[in-house]
């Protein structure tokens, strides 16, 4: 007896073959973003550090940081 052969076989094959595409190009996409997010928040803490340690004089001049950076 015949092997009964699905007409849309190629048609299913491709699917899932381009849905493993999808499913990588997701993958790389959100390790790429997790990467982008960490450096972001590493230089949101290096620039909280300099806000922070930054002196209230520039030159001759003294101000009060912390009152402008409150305004």
């Amino acid at each position: 007896m015949r092997r009964f052969q699905f007409r849309l076989e190629s048609v299913l094959h491709h699917r899932t073959l381009i849905e493993g595409q999808k499913e990588q190009e997701y993958v790389k996409t959100q390790s790429s973003l997790l990467v982008l997010e960490r450096k972001l928040s590493h230089l949101q803490q290096v620039h909280e550090e300099v806000l922070q340690g930054r002196g209230g004089a520039v030159g001759e001049h003294s101000f009060d940081i912390h009152a402008i950076t409150n305004c």
